[in-house]
């Protein structure tokens, strides 16, 4: 039993991690064939799929918490209170970090900006991505930082509890187009800021919030592109330079410069967001994981 069961009779973290993971693939291999069923340029056919992945996911992590540690939701950092400054913040931060990184593309003459269709603001389609990508970066902080991190609590390790669940999370994005040593890099170090920001907030908001600012801004308003796809639809047409150390290969995500806001923004997490009081999660709350 010890495989399975540590000293303090709880679920070895390896075992909880890969349950989840078992979880959102089944959930992708359920969606992955609706995509198929119908137009995927369709934003009301898009979202219905991307609504049933989320629900199916969602309900899923959940549900396998429950079924593993019988607890409560808080102790995923799932907790109400002060949720929608913390969001606010987050989408607040992520925004920022990918207007700097245009903006700094665009003064040095590595980016150029042919195109912009403000109509497309308040259209269907990027309504519809908008919508989706909250479902989908929801799903995946419920599952890195709300599952993985309080998985990792096992371990009594603090630097395990940050930085496992961060190399997971680049792990699985292994299979994205284009991946490069450098994009998984800074997934990696993404990972790692993300998993910051639950530590520090002790909920999930900041870090959900940062994450889908990150990606809707990206790709669907400046049309950078994310984690090795080209966004089509985005307000803004960006052409990037050919000095790919600092537009990457397939866009922004795999640069230098990438890594260095990621950087800075971790920075930015240790300066101006402080501990809760009474946080809702911490590295020693809960603790032991067992099921009784």
């Amino acid at each position: 039993m010890r495989v399975f069961i540590n000293r303090h009779g709880e679920l070895r973290a390896g075992w909880a991690t890969a349950s989840a993971i078992a979880v959102m693939i089944a959930a992708q291999l359920i969606a992955r064939p609706l995509s198929e069923l119908g137009d995927e340029n369709n934003p009301s056919f898009k979202l219905g799929v991307t609504l049933v992945y989320g629900i199916i996911a969602v309900a899923g992590i959940l549900l396998l918490f429950r079924l593993l540690y019988k607890r409560g939701f808080r102790e995923l950092g799932m907790v109400p209170e002060k949720g929608l400054p913390a969001f606010l913040r987050g989408l607040a931060g992520g925004a920022v970090s990918v207007a700097v990184i245009l903006a700094f593309l665009v003064v040095i003459d590595q980016a150029a900006i042919i195109n912009t269709d403000v109509d497309k603001l308040i259209s269907l389609s990027v309504a519809a991505e908008f919508v989706s990508v909250c479902v989908f970066m929801f799903s995946e902080e419920l599952l890195a930082r709300g599952f993985f991190m309080t998985a990792m609590k096992t371990t009594r390790n603090k630097w395990a509890i940050l930085f496992v669940p961060a190399a997971i999370f680049a792990l699985l994005h292994l299979m994205n187009d284009g991946v490069t040593v450098l994009s998984i890099i800074n997934t990696l170090i993404a990972g790692t800021l993300l998993g910051y920001m639950f530590m520090k907030s002790g909920a999930l908001w900041l870090s959900t919030g940062f994450h889908i600012a990150w990606n809707f801004f990206m790709g669907d308003i400046f049309g950078l592109g994310t984690s090795g796809t080209a966004n089509t639809h985005s307000v803004l047409t960006t052409q990037l330079g050919t000095n790919t150390l600092l537009t990457g290969s397939y866009g922004p995500e795999d640069s230098v410069l990438c890594a260095l806001v990621l950087l800075l923004a971790c920075l930015a997490v240790q300066l101006f967001i402080k501990n809760p009081n009474h946080p809702a999660w911490t590295l020693e709350s809960g603790l032991p994981l067992t099921r009784g």
